[in-house]
C-alpha cells in the first residue's frame, strides 16, 4: 500500500491495518519510530521522583504531541491530571482524554504554556466548559494583556487562574524577579483580583529554564534547578505581601525544562549525595514550607542526543543511548566511497531530522547499533559516541530531503554500508525530529529477540495550532 494513501489524513484504523505486524525492516523510510518500553520507563521513573521529593509533577505533550504518550505522562495515581500544551490544538485533541480523567473523578489542570493572546480566549473557553472550572490556566508576562482575561469568565461563567512567566536567564519570555515591570503587574493583578474576585486570581510563577541545556555535569544541572527555585521564590515572596490580608495563600512554583526535571532524580538517590544534592534539597523543602513546588517537562519522554550531552541524570544512572525512545528510520540511497572521508546518502534530511545542533559532536544525528541482521549481531555494530572514541557513522549534514553521513574516525573496522540498507537514526532534538512525521510506528524492546522489531501499534501525532 502507497505511503501516500495514509498521509496525512488516514484514519488510525488504516494505519494499524498497514502497519501493525511488520518488522522496521520491512517499512519504508523515513518513518519516527517510538521505543514504547522505554517510554514508559521513563515516564515512571519522572513520576516516582516527584512523589518521592513531596512536589507536583506536569506533564508537557509539545515533545510527542499524542494521547498514548500523555497517559504514561500522566500515570494513574494522582487524583489531579497536570499538564501543560504549547499550542491550542494540543489542548483541543487532549479533551476526551480529560474528558475520560473527568468520568473517572480525576480533575483537569491544563496550563497554556506561552502568554496568552486575545485571540485565544474563545477556544480555551470551549474547553473550560467542558472539563470544569479550573481547569485552564493561562500564562501571563504584562499588564496589556489583562483587560482580555475577562473573557473567559464571560463566556464560561468561571474564574480563570494565571500563571506570571518569569524569565530566569533564558530571555525568551517572561519577566525577570527583580524588574519593576515584574512590580506594576503583581499589583495590577492583584488589584483586578480584588475589584473582581470571581473573574481572576494568580495561582503562581511559571519558569522555562532553558539554559539547562548547556548544562555538563549532574551538579551544574543542579545548579540550574536551584537558581530556577530561586528565583521563582523571589517572585512569589514579592506577591505575598500584597496578599499579606490572606494568610492561607500560597503560590504555586512551576519549575523546569527537561536538564533540571531529571535532575531532580539525582535528589532521591542514596548514592548521590553530593554538596549539590544537600543544597537543592534543602532549598526545596525551604521553598515548600511556604508555597507548592512543581516541576514540569516534555523530551523527558523520549530524550535526545541534547539530553545525553547535559550529564543531568545521576551518576550510578546516567543517561545512556538505552534511554532513548524516539529513532528515526532512514535507507541508505548512495555510496561515495571515493570523497575525502567515506560518504553516504540517506534520503532524510532536515524535515526529518531538524536543524538543531548538538553540543557534544559535530552533526545532526547519529546511526545507531541497529542492522537487518540477528540481535546478537546488532549488539557487535559500533556507533558513534561523543563520550567515548568518537568512531562511527554520524549525519555529518542536511538539507531538506537530503542527509549525508560521514564515516567518523579511523577507517580500520569501518562498518559497511551498501545501498537500500535501513538505519535508524538518534535525533539532536526530539521535539524538532518529531515534527515532521504525522504518526510514530511503536515497538517493544520488552519483548524478545526479534520481537523487539514488530510494530505493536501506531500512534497518531496531533498537528496544527
Amino acid at each position: 500500500m502507497s505511503g501516500v494513501t495514509n498521509y496525512p489524513n488516514a484514519s488510525i484504523e488504516d494505519l494499524r491495518a498497514q502497519f501493525v505486524g511488520k518488522l522496521l525492516e520491512e517499512v519504508e523510510p523515513p518513518a519516527a519510530v517510538i521505543d514504547v518500553a522505554v517510554a514508559r520507563r521513563n515516564c515512571q521513573l519522572m513520576l516516582d521522583t516527584a512523589d518521592a521529593l513531596g512536589v507536583h509533577f506536569r506533564s508537557h505533550v509539545k515533545t510527542h504531541k499524542t494521547t498514548e504518550l500523555t497517559r504514561f505522562q500522566v500515570g494513574e495515581k494522582s487524583k489531579t491530571v497536570r499538564l501543560v500544551v504549547s499550542t491550542l490544538a494540543e489542548a483541543e485533541q487532549l479533551r476526551p482524554f480529560l474528558e475520560e480523567c473527568k468520568s473517572k473523578g480525576r480533575s483537569a489542570d491544563l496550563i497554556y504554556g506561552v502568554p496568552v493572546r486575545p485571540s485565544s480566549f474563545e477556544r480555551l473557553a470551549t474547553l473550560g466548559k467542558a472539563l470544569g472550572e479550573n481547569s485552564i490556566t493561562v500564562i501571563i508576562d504584562g499588564v496589556d494583556i489583562l483587560p482580555y482575561l475577562d473573557r473567559c469568565h464571560e463566556l464560561t461563567g468561571y474564574s480563570l487562574g494565571a500563571f506570571i512567566k518569569l524569565d530566569t536567564g533564558y530571555n525568551r519570555a517572561g519577566l525577570s524577579p527583580e524588574s519593576p515591570e515584574l512590580e506594576t503587574l503583581l499589583k495590577a493583578v492583584q488589584a483586578k483580583e480584588a475589584e473582581s474576585p470571581s473573574r481572576v486570581f494568580l495561582r503562581g510563577f511559571y519558569s522555562h529554564m532553558g539554559s539547562s541545556y548547556g548544562s555538563d555535569s549532574t551538579s551544574e544541572a543542579l545548579d540550574y534547578l536551584a537558581k530556577e527555585i530561586g528565583r521563582c521564590e523571589m517572585a512569589a515572596q514579592q506577591a505575598s505581601k500584597l496578599y499579606s490580608h490572606d494568610s492561607s495563600k500560597r503560590f504555586t512554583i512551576s519549575v523546569g525544562a527537561t536538564p533540571t526535571a531529571t535532575t531532580a532524580q539525582n535528589l532521591v538517590s542514596p548514592e548521590s549525595a553530593t554538596p549539590a544534592v544537600t543544597r537543592t534539597k534543602e532549598l526545596i523543602n525551604k521553598v515548600k514550607e511556604s508555597h507548592d513546588v512543581e516541576l514540569h517537562a516534555g523530551a523527558y519522554v523520549t530524550l535526545d542526543m541534547q539530553q545525553l550531552a547535559a550529564h543531568a541524570r545521576p551518576s550510578t544512572s546516567n543517561l545512556s543511548f538505552d534511554d532513548i525512545a524516539l529513532r528515526i528510520l532512514g535507507e541508505v540511497a548512495s555510496l561515495y566511497p571515493h570523497r575525502a572521508r567515506y560518504e553516504a546518502l540517506i534520503a532524510c534530511g532536515s524535515l526529518c531530522l531538524g536543524r538543531e545542533p548538538c553540543r557534544s559532536y559535530p552533526g545532526w544525528g547519529v546511526i545507531t547499533p541497529w542492522t537487518h541482521t540477528t540481535p546478537e549481531t546488532r549488539q557487535l555494530s559500533s556507533w558513534y559516541d561523543p563520550e567515548g572514541d568518537r568512531t562511527g557513522w554520524i549525519v555529518n549534514r542536511v538539507s531538506q530531503e537530503h542527509g549525508i553521513l560521514s564515516w567518523e574516525g579511523p577507517k580500520d573496522n569501518m562498518r559497511s554500508l551498501k545501498v537500500g540498507e535501513k538505519l535508524l537514526i538518534w535525533p539532536n532534538h526530539c521535539c524538532i525530529a518529531a515534527a515532521g512525521f504525522g504518526f510514530y510506528l511503536v515497538v517493544d524492546s520488552d519483548k524478545s529477540g526479534a520481537e523487539k522489531d514488530r510494530i505493536v501499534d501506531v500512534y497518531p501525532r496531533w498537528r496544527g495550532w
